[in-house]
């Protein structure tokens, strides 16, 4: 396979299963359903996997689970929608919609097990999208080089949410990630302000992230203060506890881009993203 190549001191660029050059674009995709999941916890198959994959462009596309929802069994039987591993690399995900769905991306199958094919790979760009009432891995990132911006992610935290529908996690840096997030909009309900950094960005993880950085968001969450539920968007930052990278981990998008503000994108992301919106 294909680490036995890499162990042999082959090229790992000519290993005969790379998938390179490919635009995906204005599809929607439902999540398969595990007839026959190996555990309670672990189902199969993404929805989408990108597995030695490199210049992937992914744009308008649609995935959530459709006619299958968790709630219809009780153990589980969906795993990711869309899931970047095994040294891919430059994949850019824009214009989107990732909805009602529990594990949405990962970035990075492994820790420490994985850098003979991770590590100085998974230059990764997510975009303009919209997450909408996901429950966690938005994305869940190792090793990655993560540039995320302009993105909107609505999540539902009240009590009364069905539990396949109930917002767990959002941006969740895990071992070797490096990432950098841009003017994003956060529209989590009944999330107390103490647990931002608990939930909307995992911040939990500080001693193993090679850096972090994190600036412009807006905030808004419906939880009452002194009985008043808020309706105000609240700028934040999204540090949370996170250094910045230093040294050769430092690093700048290697291509031009236009930032809007976190309000003008929440904006229009919910007009434009998804499948069919394609102009």
């Amino acid at each position: 396979g294909y680490k036995a190549w890499i162990a042999a001191g082959k090229d790992s660029e000519d290993y005969p299963t790379w998938t390179r050059n490919i635009i995906i674009r204005n599809l929607k995709i439902d999540a398969p359903w595990d007839v026959n999941p190996e555990d309670s916890a672990n189902a199969y198959a993404d929805g989408m996997t990108l597995s030695r994959a490199q210049n992937i462009y992914i744009d308008h596309v649609s995935m959530g689970d459709g006619d299958t929802p968790d709630s219809l069994a009780s153990d589980t039987r969906h795993d990711g929608l869309l899931d970047i591993v095994r040294g891919s690399d430059y994949v850019t995900v824009t214009n989107s919609y990732f909805f009602k769905h529990h594990k949405t991306t990962l970035i990075g199958n492994g820790d420490s097990g994985r850098a003979w094919s991770d590590e100085g790979r998974l230059h990764v760009t997510l975009s303009n999208n919209f997450y909408d009432r996901l429950e966690s891995r938005l994305p869940l990132n190792r090793y990655g080089q993560v540039h995320m911006f302009n993105n909107y992610i609505y999540g539902l935290t009240d009590s009364s949410v069905s539990a396949d529908l109930k917002f767990g996690s959002g941006v969740d840096p895990r071992y070797h990630s490096n990432m950098l997030l841009q003017n994003m909009y956060f529209e989590i309900t009944e999330l107390a302000a103490s647990s931002f950094c608990k939930k909307a960005i995992d911040g939990g993880n500080t001693g193993v992230v090679l850096g972090f950085r994190s600036s412009g968001h807006l905030l808004l969450s419906n939880k009452k203060v002194n009985n008043v539920a808020n309706t105000t968007p609240v700028a934040w930052d999204g540090q949370c506890g996170y250094s910045a990278p230093t040294g050769a981990n430092v690093w700048t998008p290697p291509y031009s881009y236009t930032l809007q503000t976190a309000a003008a994108a929440k904006a229009s992301v919910v007009s434009n993203s998804g499948a069919g919106k394609l102009k």
